[in-house]
């Protein structure tokens, strides 16, 4: 799943918003930090991702690295670990606000 189509609105309710907040409350810069590793965080400051994107993959299904790759570098997702990251909202919520967008085989 990846994030949003640049031309694509989104639109938040009140407990869309709640359970979007929730899912993104524990994802801070040390969290994602702690995820990649400081090696891959001093790539990315020099906008290099491919080692951030590589520490991301290897840690698994742990929502902060699945997070890091969704919202921050751009990786695909499939929809299980896009409700393993989002807990609260799920994939279905993320589609629904226009966060998301269902993509491959697995669309729809």
């Amino acid at each position: 799943m990846p994030s949003r189509p640049s031309d694509a609105r989104v639109s938040l309710g009140q407990a869309d918003a709640d359970a979007l907040r929730s899912d993104l409350a524990t994802w801070t810069v040390d969290a994602v930090e702690n995820a990649v590793g400081e090696r891959a965080t001093r790539a990315l400051s020099r906008e290099q991702v491919l080692p951030a994107v590589r520490a991301a993959r290897a840690a698994g299904n742990e929502p902060t690295a699945l997070l890091t790759r969704l919202l921050m570098l751009g990786d695909e997702l499939t929809r299980e670990q896009v409700d393993a990251a989002l807990p609260t909202l799920g994939a279905e919520g993320g589609e629904r606000i226009g966060l998301l967008r269902a993509a491959g085989a697995g669309a729809g």
